[in-house]
């Protein structure tokens, strides 16, 4: 309700409140003014009391005739007025009067950094509930036990929880503290519900304004309000409680907090009559002054039929409002389960989230009933009967009328008037006369309902048009994060058949909308409300800041490096990440320099000069990075002057890098496909030791250039052409699967395909909604996913477990026709090969590739049979020695990533020799028995030679061969055949004799 009243008006009331708050914490050490107020010969003061006796465990108890109404003004009317004006005026309200809140902004007033990032506190974070509700339920606790009365300690706990929330916002910036530890949190959850009596609707109000939030602050530029969110929490109850209550409804602990309060609310008003033995010593309101609250704690707890339980009262109050948690808990469990039984029958289609928001809103109901009209008896009870009976009927009236209004709210309504803002927003746009059809309304007074009607009889409108407002409300859901790819086509079905859009129409949309930005259909890309912002702010106050210096004549990058100290300082207020910062950056630049050449160099190329790029060294620059999941990054990559990358799908890459001062060569397989020839792309999964994985996460940012060398590998569908394919891939090893997908569907080739993809957790599944696109788009493109691990609180409706027989069948029925092609760690190859010859697949349609280091296989013995090959290569200068060690047929060429190379495990040759391997340069000789690579022994010995992939493949450890000779245990793919007598692949040459190397 007070949503849109000015920041500077709620500015003020926030000052008048917290003073009011500190005088009355200060009245609680020292107030020689209220007890002359509370005198009861004095009479003409509404707040004096008659003397009169309350029995507490059958004595009168002890009272002084004249006190001090600190304790008696905060439990008896600051406390109620908090929960009344939460469900009545929404929690905006409260949020933008919290003296507690506004104290705990202090740090932010003085412009102090916060330490720690909150997002980085995954316990607290996915705790928060469960906390909050420990904090409340320890508070009612310490009310009873504690502070009810003695005024000292209760200054002293409401001196330390300030303390705390501003130790809190310190720490972690923002509304951490209201977020995720103040007790009162939960309180505004229970009342508020999906919003208050009359509380604002977020959602219908535009993508970018302030909505319900108190974090708001004024423009310097233009005088105006605008929000200050920095994205401290998401779904956020300041920015739209509806759409966070919905979120959260179903959250771990979120039953304990609605259930369980029912429950402490009920308790902690019985303990007063289990205490003193009566309803006079609540009703009376004395337990607000009674003298000495510290020394009743160990004496009985319990008064019952007129008789003390020998129960210290220390312990029988936390007993009693525990077990009115667990037995509210146990109870409301049940009779959901009852409601939502007897709901199903009637409608099988509802959801659960329907029935805890109905059960929910119950809860509330009832809670707010007991606390008002027994709860708040002892102050009402000093007014005449009439006008307590008008209250118990106020309160009767409002939790009824709160509760009509809340009763049939859904998840369902919630998106659908969401959507309908966006369509009337999109309608607002066209220039059609809708004047017949308004009845002299305007667009904005239309109810949802009636702006669907509308869109459905839209006057004289083209299916263009119908497609361009479709195409706008899908726009602006994707970016509000009301729907994402994958779901889209159901949560906008309504407005599709208003439209009269097809499912095909949808897609084409949706991929459009893909090309136009590819991160709105990003998974891992933050789509809310709350990002926007925080995005928003970061690049408002960057412009900001350096808009005069560039407006001066300096240059962007200059202005940079002035104001790099505000910058970073910006980067920490608003978590601004480094991808983030390098597509904002991106921005502005595109903003400050509007040249051609630089925003679309090839634009400005005439296309038949630029060349083609299909084999050797090359220098790229990164221009993109994508988080595909939470530890599998993608890389894109351009060159310099531009060029056309050409290879074949499946292929990969190895890179050239300086780590540490040291080079490191690395291969990887490249994820885009040769139909985008523009780009090159690689896709990298971070490795907990892996050293080049690691750094490429770490330091791989937009503008970072590198060197490769490549494409190389025969993993690819060009190398064996098939009208219908099986790829069958697990893990990381997806990258060169989704090269030789993305060809496919972009060439339209007349394939048929089943893409059978496993992933850990659906969280970890890479390419998901890509995969999922291309499945709804491509008649002749099937996809099955298969997870082996659900996360908690997650849902999962596709395959679960390993790949096995039934799941092949399944999905591939026609297996046996297919071209096969598998990548993946290797026991998950082996399994697959493995249950394809079972099958009586035939393997001569079979085609794998290692994704990782290969394992070398056991030397067999000399009488092994003869189908055990190896390779030798001798210079004009080599030993007599005939020896040839026989090693077992090699995997098909693998793709390696930068795990650890494995050792080769020990020969089985029966007869042992030895070896000598010099190393000319670093003077260095080696005696061997001929088990290790020559690249091995070198690393043994620190001698430093350049190495890749470490199967042959890449030619990156190709060094010169003065004289001997060496075994190979695999074909060298990465040494020409003429270049096979004076050079030689270190990482698979094994010595025979002596062998001498240029290194």
């Amino acid at each position: 309700m007070l949503s849109q009243v000015s920041e500077k008006t709620m500015h003020s009331v926030r000052w008048v409140l917290v003073i009011g708050w500190l005088i009355l914490i200060a009245s609680l050490f020292y107030d020689p003014i209220s007890p002359y107020l509370t005198d009861p010969n004095n009479l003409t003061s509404p707040f004096q009391d008659p003397i009169r006796c309350v029995l507490v465990q059958g004595k009168c108890l002890d009272v002084k005739a004249s006190y001090q109404m600190g304790t008696r003004i905060f439990w008896g009317m600051v406390i109620p007025c908090a929960i009344a004006i939460v469900l009545v005026f929404g929690h905006e309200t409260w949020r933008r009067i919290c003296p507690l809140y506004f104290l705990s902004q202090i740090p932010r007033a003085l412009n102090l950094q916060p330490i720690l990032n909150i997002e980085k506190n995954r316990w607290l974070t996915n705790n928060h509930l469960y906390i909050q509700f420990g904090f409340f339920f320890i508070g009612l606790n310490a009310r009873i036990l504690f502070v009810n009365s003695a005024r000292p300690v209760l200054g002293l706990f409401l001196i330390l929880t300030i303390s705390l929330a501003i130790a809190m916002v310190f720490l972690y910036d923002g509304r951490s503290w209201c977020h995720y530890v103040c007790p009162f949190n939960i309180v505004q959850m229970v009342f508020t519900g999906p919003r208050g009596l009359l509380g604002s609707e977020a959602h219908k109000a535009p993508a970018k304004s302030i909505t319900q939030s108190m974090c708001r602050t004024i423009d310097e530029t233009t005088g105006q309000e605008k929000s200050a969110c920095i994205n401290c929490k998401s779904p956020c109850l300041d920015i739209d409680a509806e759409r966070t209550y919905w979120d959260s409804l179903t959250q771990p602990g979120r039953k304990l907090i609605q259930y369980g309060y029912l429950g402490l609310v009920t308790s902690y008003f019985i303990y007063y009559f289990l205490y003193s033995g009566n309803f006079d010593y609540y009703y009376s309101g004395v337990w607000t002054h009674e003298t000495d609250q510290l020394a009743s704690l160990f004496t009985p707890g319990f008064y019952i039929y007129d008789r003390a339980i020998p129960i210290p009262k220390i312990i029988a109050a936390p007993i009693t409002l525990a077990f009115g948690v667990f037995i509210s808990y146990v109870i409301c469990r049940k009779l959901e389960k009852i409601y939502k039984a007897y709901l199903r029958k009637k409608n099988p289609n509802i959801t659960q989230s329907e029935v805890l928001h109905r059960v929910f809103s119950i809860c509330t109901f009832v809670s707010f009933n007991i606390f008002f009209i027994y709860g708040g008896r002892p102050e009402i009870l000093r007014f005449p009967t009439p006008v307590q009976l008008a209250f118990n009927a106020l309160v009767i009236l409002v939790s009824t009328l709160w509760l009509y209004r809340t009763w049939g709210r859904s998840a369902e309504k919630y998106t659908r008037e969401s959507l309908a803002d966006k369509l009337r927003h999109q309608l607002k746009k066209m220039t059609l006369d809708f004047s017949e059809f308004l009845e002299g309304r305007s667009l904005d007074n239309l109810k949802p309902d009636e702006v669907y009607v509308l869109a459905k009889v839209l006057p004289n409108a083209t299916q263009q048009e119908k497609l361009q407002v479709y195409k706008g409300v899908l726009e602006e859901a994707l970016e509000a994060g009301n729907t994402n790819a994958s779901s889209s086509l159901e949560i906008l079905q309504d407005l599709r058949q208003k439209l009269s859009i097809s499912e095909s129409e949808h897609y084409t949309i949706l991929t459009e909308l893909g090309i136009e930005n590819p991160d709105l259909l990003d998974p891992n890309q933050k789509r809310n409300r709350e990002h926007q912002l925080r995005i928003s702010n970061y690049c408002h106050a960057l412009n900001l800041l350096l808009l005069e210096l560039v407006e001066s004549g300096i240059s962007l990058e200059q202005a940079f490096q002035k104001k790099s100290k505000q910058i970073r300082a910006l980067k920490q207020k608003y978590r601004i990440t480094s991808e983030e910062a390098e597509n904002i950056l991106a921005a502005l630049t595109a903003n400050f320099s509007a040249s051609p050449s630089q925003y679309m160099p090839l634009a400005t190329l005439n296309p038949t000069s630029i060349n083609r790029w299909t084999e050797g060294n090359l220098s790229v620059r990164c221009v993109q990075t994508i988080n595909e999941t939470k530890d599998v990054k993608s890389f894109r990559f351009v060159a310099e002057p531009p060029v056309l990358f050409t290879y074949q799908p499946g292929q990969f890459i190895t890179l050239d890098l300086q780590i540490n001062g040291q080079q490191v060569m690395r291969s990887y397989s490249i994820s885009s496909p040769p139909s985008r020839p523009h780009i090159l792309e690689i896709t990298v999964k971070r490795l907990p030791e892996g050293l080049v994985s690691n750094w490429l996460h770490d330091n791989l940012q937009m503008g970072s250039e590198i060197k490769l060398n490549g494409p190389m590998g025969k993993f690819t569908c060009f190398a064996n052409p098939s009208q219908k394919l099986l790829l069958i891939s697990a893990g990381s090893g997806i990258t060169p699967m989704i090269s030789m997908s993305r060809w496919i569907c972009d060439t339209a080739s007349d394939v048929d395909v089943f893409f059978i993809y496993s992933a850990r957790t659906p969280g970890d599944i890479i390419f998901r909604e890509e995969l999922e696109l291309m499945a709804a788009t491509y008649p002749n493109f099937k996809l099955a996913i298969t997870i082996t691990q659900l996360e908690a609180g997650k849902v999962w409706s596709g395959y679960r477990g390993r790949l096995n027989e039934f799941m092949l069948t399944s999905v591939a029925p026609d297996f046996r026709e297919r071209t096969v092609y598998v990548c993946g760690p290797d026991n998950f190859m082996q399994a697959v090969k493995t249950m394809l010859e079972k099958l009586d697949f035939p393997m001569q349609n079979y085609y794998q590739e290692s994704f990782g280091s290969s394992n070398k296989e056991k030397k067999l013995p000399k009488n092994t049979p003869s189908e055990v090959t190896s390779t030798k290569v001798k210079t004009n200068q080599s030993s007599s020695s005939k020896l040839q060690p026989n090693v077992s047929k090699p995997k098909p060429i693998t793709n390696e990533n930068d795990a650890a190379p494995s050792s080769k495990e020990p020969s089985s040759t029966s007869t042992p020799s030895q070896a000598t391997v010099v190393f000319a340069k670093s003077g260095k000789e080696i005696v061997c028995d001929g088990e290790e690579s020559i690249l091995e022994l070198a690393e043994q010995e620190d001698i430093s030679l350049n190495s890749g992939c470490r199967m042959g493949v890449c030619g990156a450890c190709k060094q010169k061969l003065i004289s001997g000779e060496v075994n190979y245990e695999k074909e060298p793919d990465g040494l020409q055949k003429s270049d096979r007598s004076v050079d030689v692949l270190t990482c698979i040459a094994y010595p025979i004799a002596k062998v001498v190397i240029d290194a």
